[in-house]
């Protein structure tokens, strides 16, 4: 049974000018990365991890001065106080928001080029076309509904089109038909193009909380069978309709077999857990 210390994901004002990544200042490095619809949504893997790393180990009272990266997700950093760390970092992210990253991409994308592409941008003036796809089953469907949607913005003349209703997308877009794909058309004083998904069922935490458990079970057993210098594992959680609290998995993080790791630091967001060997009984 391990000790597991819980508390609030806590992050102060960070100047990224101060922090050091590969030898330069974290505010030098690329934030974003080019995606397969869009350019400016999701950061890019080393933002991702320096993220990671400056959430978790602020909250546990490390401010960090230097990051460097070794390999694979290894990472060694160096604190304010001069203290050297070595750390894994693990991003778990579950399907279902992997699933709704790929729609915010896809949605993205779709903005990008429509108000990027001069004719059909002076069409979309003072017009708010908003598309849900309730369906997804396959990611080369997007790509096809992606190729539709830009179809349709570039064909339809906005200026007819009934508005301040959903209704189906014409059977002229058959991939977007099969998604059962619906579209809202409103006049305001913005313009915007969005795509989202429809609604879903909610799990319980405790679904997430088990989902977490069985990652974190599955990395461990892999880090065994491989050669590693870490003494800290970090793994931040990432769901959507999977809710995973720390607090309420406490009892179920106790029982994590830590080895190889010296503590092991899990996350989702708001609070975070602390997981190491318990103490000796005098």
């Amino acid at each position: 049974m391990q000790d597991v210390q819980v508390r609030q994901v806590v992050v102060g004002t960070v100047d990224e000018a101060e922090i050091l990544y590969r030898g330069q200042p974290l505010s030098e490095v690329p934030r974003f990365k080019k995606t397969r619809f869009s350019t400016s949504l999701f950061y890019t893997e080393e933002r991702v991890s320096a993220n990671i790393l400056i959430a978790a180990l602020s909250s546990v009272g490390h401010d960090i001065r230097e990051i460097t990266p070794k390999e694979r997700s290894d990472f060694e950093v160096r604190t304010v106080t001069g203290a050297l760390l070595s750390l894994e970092v693990e991003n778990l992210i579950t399907s279902d928001l992997y699933i709704t990253q790929q729609i915010q991409d896809l949605s993205a994308g779709v903005s990008e080029w429509a108000f990027g592409t001069a004719e059909v941008a002076s069409r979309l003036q003072g017009i708010q076309v908003s598309f849900v796809i309730p369906e997804y089953s396959r990611e080369e469907e997007l790509s096809a509904a992606s190729e539709e949607l830009k179809r349709y913005l570039y064909s339809t003349d906005f200026s007819s089109v009934d508005t301040g209703r959903f209704g189906p997308v014409s059977s002229d877009y058959s991939v977007l038909s099969s998604l059962q794909a619906r579209v809202l058309v409103r006049r305001g004083n913005s313009s915007f193009v969005q795509v989202t998904q429809g609604a879903r069922a909610v799990a319980s935490p405790a679904v997430g909380a088990y989902e977490v458990i069985q990652h974190l079970r599955q990395y461990q057993a892999q880090a065994k069978a491989r050669p590693s210098h870490a003494s800290w594992l970090i793994v931040w959680f990432q769901s959507l309709y999977n809710p995973f609290s720390v607090g309420a998995a406490s009892n179920l993080l106790r029982e994590i077999d830590i080895a190889p790791y010296d503590q092991i630091i899990v996350a989702d967001g708001r609070e975070i857990a602390v997981i190491m060997p318990s103490a000796s009984p005098e």
